[in-house]
């Protein structure tokens, strides 16, 4: 007989941005890091419920000095009872915001100091929600962080100011992942404007065998002109998708998603 036991670690699928609530005017703004992890234990343990995963979020990390510790608040908003993870931080105007689910849209205001969530917007994007009826049995979640793009001559396809951002599809059966980038509007209620076709991420087996896979941790834009996606293959490698915005744009020319 073998006997398995599921040990944590620490904090999973950290999405690193930068963040001007909370700072003065004119300051430079915080090095934000919002994470997944299941609760520490207390006093009580993990409760009648048992421990599941909850999003955290520390402020003002100190990158060039590991020995000075940052500690990460839990996000008090979603569910106690099942396991919350994959929001995408982005800042609007010095607030900062998760986008919670992407079918529907889910988008919440988040308070930096104590992790309260404020004001909720909910929208559909009818293509994703009809793709989503196709494939009832597979799980589309957010994945990394949305950027702020105003770059008309970049972003041909979507000329006016907007958020990028990525999601992903995951067939639980076979273990498979495809990823898909997506832009929603700049203004609340932050509804969906356009989703890419598929991202050609390269996939790696992973260590202990089964299917090849690849799953996207990060964006960043650079300068209006470099888009790069950064990922993990099979667990094993770090690999980085690095395109122009201008070639990302064209990935939006498909009439509809496809997984």
């Amino acid at each position: 007989r073998t006997l398995r036991r599921f040990i944590v670690t620490g904090p999973e699928d950290p999405k690193v941005f930068d963040i001007h609530a909370g700072s003065s005017s004119g300051s430079k703004p915080k090095l934000g890091l919002a994470f997944d992890s299941y609760p520490t234990i207390g006093r009580n343990g993990c409760g009648t419920k048992g421990a599941v995963v909850r999003m955290f979020l520390a402020m003002d990390a100190n990158f060039r000095d590991p020995s000075d510790p940052t500690i990460g608040l839990p996000l008090k908003c979603g569910s106690d009872s099942r396991a919350e993870k994959n929001w995408i931080p982005f800042e609007r105007e010095g607030k900062l915001f998760f986008v919670y689910s992407v079918i529907p849209h889910v988008v919440m205001q988040a308070a930096t100091g104590d992790g309260t969530c404020g004001q909720k917007y909910n929208t559909n994007f009818l293509p994703l929600v009809q793709l989503q009826g196709k494939y009832s049995g597979y799980a589309f979640s957010g994945s990394a962080q949305a950027i702020f793009v105003n770059c008309n001559t970049c972003t041909p396809l979507l000329p006016e100011p907007h958020y990028l951002a990525l999601f992903h599809v995951k067939d639980p059966r076979k273990g498979e992942y495809a990823h898909f980038a997506y832009r929603f509007k700049a203004e609340p209620p932050f509804p969906i404007l356009q989703v890419s076709a598929q991202l050609p991420l390269m996939a790696a087996q992973a260590q202990e065998g089964g299917p090849g896979f690849a799953f996207a941790s990060g964006l960043a834009v650079k300068d209006n002109r470099i888009v790069v996606i950064t990922y993990t293959a099979g667990d094993r490698e770090s690999r980085a998708l690095v395109l122009a915005l201008k070639d990302l744009d064209n990935f939006f020319n498909a009439t509809e998603a496809k997984v």
